[in-house]
Parts: C-alpha cells; structure tokens; sequence
C-alpha cells in the first residue's frame, strides 16, 4: 500500500477521497478487542519469537470437559502441559494411561474367570445353521475340516492328475 499524502494545493475534493483512504488503511478503531486505538493494540502486541510464551498460550487455551464422563475422568495441567485420565468404574480400576509411552489399557474390571467364561461363545449359544459365508474368513475351511470328504481327481491325457477338487461327502 502506498503512503497517501496531503498536499497544501489539493482541493478540498481530494483531501476528503485521501482521508477517507487513510481512514480505510487504518481501520474501524471500535472494532479493537482490548485496546481504543490502533498504536496502542499493536504496542499491545507480544513478542512471538518466545517459544515458550507461545507454549504457555497454548497450554492456557487447554482444558477439560467431564460432562458424560462415564465413570472417567479427565484432568489438565496447564503448568506441565499433561493430560492424566482416573477411572471409578470398579473400584478405582479400570482404563489407564500410561503417559511414557502413551497407551491406554483396561485393566481388571472386577470380571472374575467364572464371569469371563459364562461370557464366553461356546457352541451351545450358537443356533444351528447361524453361521453364514461372511464370517467364515477365507481359507479357514479345508479339506481337513470337512466332516466325510469326498475328493474328484481331474487327469490329463497322459494319466497325471492336474486338479484336485475336495467336497464334502454324504
């Protein structure tokens, strides 16, 4: 932007288009968050070559919300910059984070092995004919899987078996 100047022999016509520029250049000075002029918002102004200023501007625009926490909790230190994460779903256990390498885990939930296996999938919970194609994953059914294979040799010409074809048998 080039500096707009006023000249004594300028009509008034041109005084008023270049002080209306000067004004645009300038800006609406209300529209300033914390200061009334534009000299003092720029004085205002922090030096930004501090990373560690910059640091603590970002840790101070940090902070946590616990509202549907579940039973976890989340805290924050602005001062350290670290997060830290409790759990009281059973006892005090639960999830936990483990900040040097940055995991979480779940740990015991106050399930005991009586519980975990009542949880288990078994065959008694599976109806007949419940399972279908898409969760059978490929190439987990072979020959050897099957109940009375049956197999179909294909020869060529010559009396040498090129295919071999398994299926099951009645």
């Amino acid at each position: 932007m080039a500096i707009t100047t006023i000249n004594l022999t300028d009509p008034v016509s041109t005084l008023i288009t270049k002080t209306n520029t000067i004004s645009t250049d300038l800006g609406d000075a209300s529209t300033l968050f914390t200061q009334n002029n534009a000299v003092a918002a720029i004085n205002a102004l922090e030096p930004f070559s501090d990373s560690d200023k910059i640091i603590e501007i970002a840790r101070t625009g940090l902070f946590e919300d616990n509202t549907n926490g579940g039973g976890i909790n989340l805290a924050y230190d602005s001062s350290s910059g670290k997060i830290s994460i409790t759990s009281n779903l059973v006892g005090g256990t639960g999830i936990t984070y483990d900040s040097s390498v940055g995991n979480f885990s779940i740990t015991n939930l106050g399930v005991d092995s009586a519980q975990l296996a009542a949880l288990a999938v078994s065959s008694a919970k599976i109806a007949d004919d419940a399972v279908i194609d898409g969760k059978i994953a490929d190439s987990a059914v072979g020959s050897a899987e099957l109940k009375t294979p049956v197999t179909l040799n294909i020869y060529d010409e010559n009396g040498v078996i090129v295919k071999t074809l398994f299926g099951a048998g009645i």
